[in-house]
């Protein structure tokens, strides 16, 4: 158990104790004056309810204009995977080639650089730049499914375990027709629920 004194700059010292507080650390907050004024208690995020992340992999076929991620995307495959994503998960996100990870509803222009063709050097780099914008997504505890090939896997998993979440790669090793096919069985299986996000459009 440690005492700390607030300054005037009250907002920036409590964002920085939380950042620091440990498990099981206790910290009483004082006044300049010696009163005590708060407790905070490192609380294990185990105990916080965890949610289903959702990513889901661009595909080639696109429209030909500038729209939201969820809807610009129109092969069968993505409509199938996007409305799995907002069945099981508490919110979903695309894994662009170009755009690294974007939320469904943010409006993107069409592209053609596959992230299939780019050498490796390059998808580690995009893998990189994915990571950074999932650590201001991602909490420990966490339930990540991946819906995207190896390729869009491959720089991604081990260092969103090393944030505390856990993987799910549930058609890790089925072809693009079986994966459809396992994708429509869900989708048939879950039909009853209410979509946790919007689903994308059909054209």
């Amino acid at each position: 158990m440690s005492n700390v004194v607030l300054t005037k700059n009250v907002t920036s010292d409590l964002v920085e104790l939380v950042k620091q507080l440990r498990l099981g650390e206790t910290i009483i907050l004082v006044d300049t004056a010696g009163q005590p004024l708060a407790i905070l208690v490192g609380i294990s995020s185990a105990l916080a309810q965890p949610r289903k992340i959702a990513l889901v992999a661009c595909v080639k076929e696109k429209s030909h204009m500038p729209m939201p991620a969820r809807d610009l995307f129109i092969s069968n495959w993505f409509r199938k995977a996007s409305a799995y994503a907002t069945r099981v998960a508490d919110e979903w996100y695309i894994l662009s080639a170009k755009y690294g990870l974007v939320a469904p509803d943010t409006v993107i222009k069409p592209y053609d650089e596959p992230l299939n063709r780019m050498p490796v050097a390059a998808r580690r780099a995009w893998a990189k730049r994915v990571l950074e914008d999932l650590g201001r997504v991602l909490q420990p505890g966490d339930q990540v499914m991946i819906l995207a090939g190896k390729k869009y896997r491959e720089n991604l998993v081990n260092p969103i375990q090393q944030m505390g979440c856990s993987v799910e790669i549930p058609m890790e090793r089925l072809r693009i027709g079986e994966q459809l096919r396992w994708l429509k069985q869900q989708l048939e299986r879950n039909w009853l629920l209410q979509p946790k996000q919007e689903p994308a459009k059909n054209s």
